[in-house]
């Protein structure tokens, strides 16, 4: 069981991934925003974030950027999808440089999402 952060702004999308998360056995805790999310990590083990790209306030890459400078271990997926510079990979390979493990593009599907936790937590 890994201790899951998320961090997106779009109630359906973390009550999805809560869903597929806690299903798998994850536990799991949500964050609307970045500036949230931030005070969330530090503020609780975590083994995995998963953040969105696009964010009100402090976005997604800002987001994972601070996270990484605070812990080189905590393992990150990017999820975005919103915008045709996410679509095209461009926000999502930014990213993965700001400091994300892995990223995946919208809509998630349960396997997609699996296969990616599979990876990055087994790189743990």
């Amino acid at each position: 069981m890994a201790h899951v952060l998320i961090i997106d702004d779009d109630p359906l999308g973390r009550s999805l991934l809560r869903r597929i998360l806690t299903s798998i056995g994850h536990s799991v805790w949500e964050s609307m925003d970045g500036e949230a999310g931030l005070r969330d990590f530090r503020a609780r083990h975590t083994d995995l974030v998963i953040c969105d790209i696009m964010l009100p306030g402090m976005d997604g890459i800002e987001t994972i950027a601070a996270i990484r400078r605070d812990s080189t271990q905590v393992k990150i997926l990017v999820i975005s999808g919103g915008s045709v510079h996410c679509v095209s990979g461009d926000l999502l390979r930014t990213a993965v440089a700001a400091g994300a493990d892995r990223k995946i593009a919208k809509p998630i599907t349960p396997d997609s999402l699996r296969t990616a936790l599979d990876a990055l937590l087994s790189a743990a």
